[in-house]
Order: structure tokens, then sequence, then C-alpha cells
């Protein structure tokens, strides 16, 4: 693991002072994203090693080798600079096709959690290091380590790559009343930009996952209306508009097809329908191409 950025010294905010002169330190700082966790920096002395330092800073082994990738912590010599976090834990790499969801169930946490000590508030955004930080948890056992690599395996055979669930159920074709494309608005009556296809459908109808994904936000959002918005495999993003109940909530991790909620008409709305929108790396496509076996 690569060290997570210039941190903070702070051995006197935990009061741990070795024989002779401590080094200066600094004010406490959170590492970048960690809530309510600091680093202290360590120099090592003669005769310390990785076990007595974990003993005295009632940490892991993990916790300081996710920190310190430059060091040899089975060679320490005096003078080294360890970093050791406020609080044990390991640091887990987000890989291509992992989702946090995977992650949390993995390690045994609520993934709302695992968001919330990580400092995203929005899940769409991950950590620019690609890494999240688990706390009070240890080494992967390999048979979770092997359920992880199931999953990666599976939803790189799985990722859209042109066809996707269809996200009501109805049977036949589906019918669009406005599709991807310029329009003149009918709330407003200007022009824009319409960046969805609208689908009929009788108010209740149960409004599907287009595909496997994780919930990144289920609630009213303006002319949206009640809003879900799911992320998929290979930075694909659906979302499902003008609601009018949703049965997911932020977090949850979703397979093709179930039910995310039903269809209504609420927020910039004239009718019963589902707004559906398909993005790439945050950037609109029309959806008929990912639903063309429904036409």
């Amino acid at each position: 693991m690569r060290p997570l950025g210039s941190f903070a010294l702070v051995l006197a905010a935990l009061g741990v002072w070795a024989a002779g002169p401590a080094p200066a330190a600094e004010a406490p700082e959170s590492p970048t994203g960690l809530q309510g966790l600091y680093v202290t920096i360590h120099t090592v002395r003669q005769g310390e090693t990785v076990a007595s330092l974990v003993q005295r800073y009632r940490t892991t082994r993990g916790t300081l080798e996710g920190l310190n990738s430059h060091l040899n912590l089975d060679a320490l010599r005096p003078g080294d600079r360890v970093r050791i976090l406020s609080r044990p834990g390991v640091f887990q790499k987000l890989q291509p096709g992992l989702t946090v969801s995977d992650i949390a169930q993995v390690y045994q946490m609520d993934p709302r959690d695992l968001l919330r000590v990580n400092g995203i508030a929005n899940p769409r955004r991950l950590p620019a290091n690609g890494e999240l930080f688990i706390p009070d948890a240890g080494p992967l056992p390999y048979e979770a380590q092997r359920r992880l690599s199931r999953k990666r395996a599976t939803r790189a055979v799985r990722a859209p790559r042109g066809a996707f669930g269809k996200p009501v159920s109805l049977p036949g074709a589906l019918v669009v009343s406005a599709g991807y494309g310029r329009r003149i608005s009918p709330i407003d009556g200007q022009p824009q930009l319409h960046v969805g296809m609208d689908l009929v459908a009788p108010w209740g109808t149960p409004v599907l996952a287009a595909r496997d994904g994780v919930v990144s936000d289920a609630g009213f959002r303006g002319g949206y209306g009640n809003l879900v918005i799911l992320q998929h495999a290979n930075g694909y993003e659906t979302r499902y508009g003008h609601l009018s109940d949703f049965v997911v909530k932020e977090g949850d991790h979703v397979t093709e097809g179930q039910v995310i909620g039903h269809v209504g008409s609420t927020g910039d709305s004239t009718s019963f329908h589902l707004h559906f929108e398909v993005r790439q790396g945050g950037t609109p496509r029309d959806p008929r191409r990912y639903l063309t076996r429904y036409f």
C-alpha cells in the first residue's frame, strides 16, 4: 500500500515520549478523508521493532504496513520515521469491478459506516488513491479474498457493453413518449436538452434495476421528483426519475431486474412515466442504444 500522504507530527497529542529529547510536534491533523483520525510520526530508536511499536501504540502490523510501504518493517533502523494511525485497521484497494458494498460485505460492515469513516459524502466520488480504510479490521482470510476476486471476474464479464435490462416491468415493447435530444420543455415551453428517455407506464408499475450496481442516491431531487441513481461497472450510471416511491436506500447493492421503486409522476412531470437515463463517466448517453432489444 502506498502512504496516505504528508501528515502532521502529533507525538505530543498522544503524550507518548521516549527517553531523551522528543521531536517537535505540530497540531493534530486528520489524514486526507479519514474522519476523527490522526497520524503520529514515530522516530525509531535503538532496539525498537515492529512488534514493540504494535504493543506500544496498540495498533496492528497491517495498519503499519498500510501507511509505511516505504519501510522494511522487519528491519527497522534507528532514525526511521514510522507513520502510526490513531486507530487500527487495514487499507483495501478499490479495484475495477468492486463496489463499496462488496468490500463492506466481506469485512462484515455496513457500507454507510464505511463511507462515513472514509469521509465520502458522495459514493460516486471515491478516494483518488483508490483505497478504503477498514477500521478495526485485519488482513482478509484467503477465502474472503477469493470471493472478492470472483466478484471482480463476474463483473468484468457482465459489464455493460451495449445491452441493459428492461427498466420497467411491462410485457411487450417499450413505448417512448420523449426521447433523448433537443426538445421544447413541456413544463416551461423553453428549448432544452432531454438527457434521458421517457417510458410510458401506468402508475405503480415496478421499476427495475437495469444492471447490477450500488445505490448512490435515493430521494426527492427537484425536477426529477423521486429519483434513484445506480452506479455500475465501467463507469456506467443509470437514473430513474419521477417515481411514486422507491424501495432501496443509498448504499444498497442491487441486481439486474430487482425492483427499486414504482412509476409515478413526481417532480416536473405531466403524466405517469419513467424518466430513464444512462451516463458513462458522467456524460449522458442515448438510452435507446442500450435498450434496442426492447423496441
